[in-house]
């Protein structure tokens, strides 16, 4: 706002004026803009080049501009994030479940989304590929981040996911995967491990891929009606 009330009267000046302004808060402002547009053709470039195959420039460049301008600090936060899941489903306990998916989202751990990951999740778990999108799945259950899944950290997303079915659909669920616990059991005995051993990625995404139960207890789906 006060920005704006010192541009007006420069602008206008301008337009009498054949000299260019030599003001200083010209020079600023135009360094400025000379900066935030050198930031978004690299950051394009960086995102492009990840993704040379899949999406356009033009696409990217779209998603760039509504991402600024429902996040104009350029940055999703944990709270914003919750928010949107929320309201992806509003009969359920959704916060959990949001921070494992930030969690898995934010690469570089600083408790933030800018729009480089979010466009890596847009990828991940949009893309028609099944080992892509279970790759990121891996990154889901990967909890501690270490490369591996335990059970522990099964029960841990699988709680989150029981919090996300609504209570009606939650008594319709077959007896043995109709608590977190029995849910996680069940899920956990695909991959034929032990309770105290762990599980690599490759075995992870095999063991969903062989069995289609796996497949579908690692997220939620909504029952048909």
């Amino acid at each position: 706002m006060f920005l704006t009330a010192f541009l007006i009267p420069h602008c206008a000046k301008a337009e009498t004026n054949t000299q260019p302004s030599k003001h200083p808060l010209h020079t600023r402002l135009s360094n400025f803009q000379e900066l935030e547009q050198k930031k978004k053709d690299k950051h394009l470039r960086q995102t492009k080049s990840i993704f040379r195959t899949k999406f356009t420039e033009t696409e990217i460049s779209q998603w760039y501009e509504n991402f600024q301008k429902q996040c104009p600090t350029g940055r999703i936060t944990p709270e914003e994030f919750e928010e949107i899941y929320t309201r992806f489903f509003p009969e359920a306990d959704a916060k959990s479940y949001a921070r494992h998916v930030f969690r898995s989202f934010d690469t570089n751990d600083d408790g933030t989304l800018d729009f480089k990951e979010y466009i890596i999740a847009l990828h991940m778990t949009s893309t028609g590929k099944t080992t892509r999108k279970l790759e990121w799945a891996f990154s889901l259950f990967d909890v501690d981040k270490n490369g591996y899944i335990s059970k522990t950290e099964v029960k841990e997303i699988c709680q989150a996911i029981f919090k996300l079915i609504p209570p009606e659909e939650q008594k319709k669920l077959p007896e043995d995967e109709n608590t977190p616990e029995k849910r996680a059991n069940k899920l956990w005995a695909f991959f034929d491990k032990k309770d105290n051993e762990r599980l690599a990625e490759g075995e992870f995404i095999k063991g969903v891929i062989e069995n289609e139960t796996a497949m579908r207890l690692i997220h939620y789906e909504p029952l048909k009606h």
